[in-house]
């Protein structure tokens, strides 16, 4: 029998890697939005989506997404504008009810690698406090702990990607965990596809292990362009942001430990950042 899956944050960039990979599997997916005309929606409904309008403010419209479904990949999105700590807390305790109503078996939930290290670190912190929610909640879970994105590199949003970890956090971690969003939505999937091994755990999930110098100077050989001609220092990130700068002083402080191990069981064609880099050259 073919499952069903809502997906939240379906025109978002883990959303939208999770629905298409669950789509490339023949699961019938049901993709959260509150604009179905989005064009990412738009071209979702093209590979075969039901985009569902919703909103994560509206707990009505997420028991109606959900009824019918066999599992939820669930996200919020801290950053957004008006959500913070407290909305972000709102908005999944009620997926969890939603969930929990339409009699949901299995909860799949964005979280971050050492959310439960990260008091102080609000947009962190607040992960934690959504696993211990969907802990509480009985809902069969499973935690997928992200690390930094490689999709970060050639963002304009975040210019300065790597000078900021060659600047902040080389010095005091050898290497730094990073997922390509392609690989999240192939491991989301695959946990979706085969949850038994995952059930009621926590995932760690990274794609590769680098330095930053080591990001630069692939960046450089590929593309022949230098991504880093500078090192941000911590200072420059007080000024930019105090939240942000708390989060690197916790990665220095508590770097992740983990190895490619747990991802590559789940995911074998993992993406390395050299080919990550390779196939997104003209980004640059």
């Amino acid at each position: 029998m073919t499952k069903t899956v809502l997906v939240t944050g379906a025109t978002g960039s883990q959303g939208n890697a999770v629905a298409r990979h669950l789509l490339k599997r023949g699961f019938t997916v049901r993709a959260l939005t509150r604009n179905p005309a989005n064009p990412k929606a738009q071209a979702l409904a093209q590979m075969g989506a039901i985009i569902v309008q919703g909103d994560l403010e509206q707990p009505d419209s997420l028991v109606q997404a959900l009824r019918g479904c066999d599992a939820v990949f669930s996200m919020q999105n801290y950053w957004e504008k008006g959500v913070g700590l407290e909305g972000e807390q709102r908005q999944a305790l009620h997926m969890i009810n939603a969930a929990r109503q339409a009699g949901i078996r299995h909860f799949v939930q964005s979280s971050i690698a050492g959310a439960d290290s990260a008091q102080g670190i609000p947009h962190i912190e607040s992960k934690w406090l959504i696993e211990e929610k969907v802990r509480a909640s009985g809902l069969t879970y499973t935690f997928l702990r992200t690390v930094f994105f490689m999709d970060s590199v050639f963002n304009p949003k975040y210019d300065g990607f790597i000078s900021m970890l060659r600047g902040v956090l080389d010095d005091h971690v050898p290497g730094h965990h990073l997922i390509a969003m392609d690989d999240l939505g192939a491991v989301a999937a695959e946990v979706i596809a085969r949850p038994d091994p995952y059930l009621n755990k926590a995932i760690h999930v990274s794609s590769d292990i680098l330095s930053g110098e080591e990001m630069k100077t692939i960046v450089k050989e590929v593309t022949g362009k230098n991504k880093s001609r500078f090192k941000v220092q911590p200072w420059m990130l007080w000024l930019l942001g105090r939240e942000f700068y708390r989060q690197m002083q916790w990665n220095r402080t508590r770097p992740w430990q983990f190895g490619l191990d747990e991802t590559r069981q789940i995911y074998p064609q993992l993406t390395s950042f050299r080919n990550y880099v390779e196939t997104h050259k003209e980004l640059v």
